[in-house]
């Protein structure tokens, strides 16, 4: 499967990420018409706020969203925030 990168973006991410695993989550949207483009073009149209994503796969196609460089805000949650300062 190739990889669509027509739909990368930097909104809601960070500077610093050097990737060394995968994580996968299930988008749990049953709608009609919620495939990875859908949920790819939302990112990129700034539909989205708090959160991001590196990919987005489905049956048929694959879409990078973010650089690999860049920092996801996977399910809402900034990691790129220093807790231990607090």
């Amino acid at each position: 499967m190739d990889i669509d990168k027509s739909y990368l973006c930097t909104n809601n991410c960070y500077d610093t990420n050097t990737p060394n695993n995968i994580v996968v989550h299930q988008t749990g949207n049953p709608n009609k018409g919620a495939d990875a483009k859908a949920h790819a073009q939302s990112l990129k149209n700034k539909n989205i706020s708090g959160m991001s994503w590196h990919f987005v796969v489905d049956d048929k196609e694959c879409y990078q969203c973010l650089p690999a460089n860049k920092g996801a805000f996977h399910v809402g949650v900034n990691y790129a925030v220093d807790y231990s300062a607090q």
